[in-house]
């Protein structure tokens, strides 16, 4: 009995093999680690096209935005794109390249970053812990599923990260209560059409046949006639201002932020 139970006793022989299966997995682990903490770039600015792919007036326009939303929120948005990321995992990457470049003012960890790998076609929407109280896991996935997804599918990988940072950085300035000029609006240009087009340019015609009829009659001078004009221009249409305001920060933006880990990610 005690010989038979002991050459029944087989447990030994099957160590090596999960020993084998657990080293490889932790092979496989620390190279996609390692490539990762090797390939990591510095950055280039709040917009970071590594893969070339984006068009200048694109770029741009995401740019604008970024730091207007930077300058009047104290947020910082930043967008990466690569040809390839080495196979490593998008979330591990993104979070290490997050925590290297310290996106967002130290002990604020009010930053977003938008990584596209080109090669594994997949997408990540990294949120410093500053903001994901109002930007959670779930909304970050909405972002990345209806805003950005549909155009990537297409090939369109400049509109669909701009839509991204659209709808980005319009939580963010909802959240704050500012209203952010670079942001494109439906609503207030089918307002305008409406308002300013046709019930707005009317108070505009009147004071130009008043402002005649005193001139030809004399009772006002050029000079205060076209100070006249100047100021009414200034209230309505004509000197609505547009400015993205200073920028008092310069670049900035980037001053040791920190994200657990917080966001969305997938393929498309």
């Amino acid at each position: 009995m005690i010989y038979k139970t002991s050459r029944n006793f087989t447990l030994p022989e099957r160590k090596p093999r999960y020993f084998i299966l657990f080293t490889l997995f932790l092979t496989v682990i620390f190279a996609s680690i390692a490539w990762a903490d090797k390939n990591l770039p510095a950055r280039q600015g709040l917009i970071n096209d590594f893969a070339g792919i984006i068009s200048p007036s694109i770029k741009e326009k995401m740019n604008l935005l970024a730091l207007e939303v930077l300058d009047k929120t104290g947020a910082t948005l930043t967008v990466v794109i690569f040809k390839d990321i080495g196979g490593a995992n998008i979330d591990e990457f993104t979070n290490k390249l997050y925590e290297k470049w310290g996106v967002g003012k130290k002990g604020e960890d009010r930053g977003v970053m938008i990584l596209l790998a080109l090669k594994e076609r997949r997408l990540r929407i990294e949120i410093g812990y500053g903001l994901e109280g109002i930007i959670p896991d779930g909304l970050a996935g909405q972002i990345r599923d209806k805003a950005m997804v549909p155009y990537l599918k297409k090939g369109e990988y400049g509109l669909g990260l701009l839509n991204g940072l659209y709808a980005t950085a319009s939580i963010i300035a909802r959240d704050k209560g500012i209203k952010l000029t670079g942001l494109p609006s439906t609503q207030k240009r089918v307002s305008s059409k409406r308002g300013s087009s046709s019930y707005g340019i009317i108070p505009f015609v009147f004071l130009l046949f008043v402002f005649l009829f005193l001139f030809r009659s004399r009772r006002i001078g050029i000079g205060t006639f076209f100070l006249l004009m100047l100021l009414g221009g200034g209230r309505g249409g004509f000197g609505g201002s547009s400015s993205f305001g200073g920028f008092g920060g310069g670049f900035g933006g980037f001053g040791g932020g920190m994200s657990g880990g917080g966001g969305a990610s997938g393929g498309f």
